[in-house]
């Protein structure tokens, strides 16, 4: 390249998200299929001795790990196809990515096929050679060029954002046309690739739609056009994702192109030395991201673990303490019976006592045979209503018996079935007892 880059790299996971779905080609390095995003910004210069850099971002869909499998996937394939990439005339390097995407495209279905199971990803690639860039892009993700102060999209979305705007259907977020690792039946992936000139402090930008749905791009300019370094703005453009909302993951790629001028042997020497402290931090970053996400699944297994050894948990007692109450009702109701029928037996004896007494006596006199007979009458009336009373109880309890029993029957319970039928006998022995003690009076 006829010019130096000062690049750098952002990958976080989000505020509502709990996995990280996206992923990038930055440097030489991507992210595994489980991870959980980037501690911290990863950085790289070039000088001219490089002769061609590739970056890209990938947002996985698909959920879960579909989406980490289908953006890690794209991500290796691209890597894969660019590491030994070799200075070309513009048509070769447009050519070369397109083919690239196609790759990309089909091993992320033949995945998808053999795991039984729906995931796509999308793509936005750019590649700086000599005085060029090339671009290409499947889906939403974004490629911008800030030149001059002015922040123009490079790349073009694969939605239907167009048809929605004409039909006037405002209410949703457009919907993907095309993406990596759509089914060949279905649609031939065709990306969309172009290229141009680079100038000096050019600024590229490559993001998922983390950040694009969350920052507006008057602020991205702001930003981008600040006297930040790449990783500065990076961590700028993150923090202002996640303080508008950080509903999604958020990837970031910042190239910015130095001034084009000779470059010394000593100035040579010390790029090559920050490029190979870089390389050795980058290499860290990416492992502890690898290594934390390893650490959180052993962590979850273990819970898992915990959980299962864990005793059954009893079944509810509602069913046993409702049988419980009920039972009680049945023995508070037979005492009250038991009581009254206990009253009325006393209250007969005491008027066979008082009948004997007056038979005894013989005719004491008019007025007190008068008054016996009134007495007499008065009981026998008194005990005939308590018998209308004592029946009416019975019955009444008789059909709370008979509720009962049918609700026990429903609960398949056996036992208070055959409670109920036993104290329902005691009833009716009860009420004959009543009734024959009656006609022997």
């Amino acid at each position: 390249m006829n010019f130096t880059i000062s690049a750098a790299c952002g990958c976080l996971t989000g505020k509502r998200r709990g996995n990280n779905e996206d992923n990038f080609y930055f440097d030489g390095h991507f992210l595994p299929a489980k991870n959980a995003g980037l501690e911290k910004v990863l950085t790289c210069q070039y000088g001219p001795e490089k002769k061609v850099a590739d970056f890209g971002v990938f947002d996985g869909m698909g959920g879960q790990a579909d989406g980490q499998i289908a953006s890690s996937l794209a991500a290796e394939v691209f890597a894969d196809s660019v590491r030994d990439a070799a200075a070309a005339d513009r048509d070769g390097h447009c050519a070369c990515l397109q083919a690239v995407l196609k790759r990309m495209s089909d091993a992320v279905w033949e995945q998808a096929e053999a795991d039984f199971t729906d995931m796509g990803t999308t793509a936005a690639v750019l590649r700086l050679s000599g005085d060029s860039y090339y671009a290409a892009n499947v889906g939403d993700s974004r490629i911008f060029l800030c030149r001059d102060g002015q922040l123009a999209r490079i790349s073009r979305d694969h939605t239907d954002e167009d048809l929605l705007r004409e039909t006037g259907l405002l209410n949703r977020k457009p919907r993907l046309t095309q993406f990596i690792g759509i089914s060949p039946d279905e649609l031939t992936v065709n990306p969309y690739v172009t290229s141009g000139n680079v100038l000096s402090s050019d600024i590229f930008l490559i993001c998922s739609d983390g950040l694009t749905d969350m920052v507006s791009e008057k602020e991205i300019t702001a930003i981008l056009v600040s006297d930040a370094g790449p990783a500065a703005k990076i961590e700028r453009l993150l923090q202002r994702a996640m303080e508008n909302g950080g509903r999604d993951n958020i990837t970031v790629i910042l190239v910015q192109a130095g001034v084009k001028e000779a470059v010394t042997e000593e100035l040579y020497r010390t790029l090559q030395e920050e490029k190979t402290v870089q390389i050795r931090a980058n290499r860290e970053t990416v492992q502890k991201a690898a290594d934390q996400k390893t650490v959180q699944n052993a962590q979850n297994l273990e819970s898992v673990q915990k959980a299962q050894k864990r005793e059954p948990v009893p079944r509810a007692q509602a069913p046993v303490r409702e049988q419980e109450s009920r039972a009680n009702t049945r023995v508070v109701l037979l005492s009250v019976l038991i009581l009254i029928l206990l009253t009325a037996a006393c209250m007969t004896g005491l008027q066979l006592v008082r009948s004997r007494r007056g038979d005894g006596s013989g005719n004491a006199g008019t007025e007190s045979s008068s008054e016996a007979a009134t007495q007499g009458e008065t009981a026998d009336s008194a005990l005939e209503k308590q018998d209308n009373v004592l029946e009416k109880q019975g019955n009444t309890t008789e059909k709370q018996d008979n509720t009962l029993e049918k609700q026990d029957e429903a609960q398949g319970d056996a036992s208070d079935s055959s409670s109920g039928n036993t104290e329902s006998g005691g009833v009716h022995i009860i009420e004959q007892s009543i009734k024959s003690e009656k006609n022997a009076q």
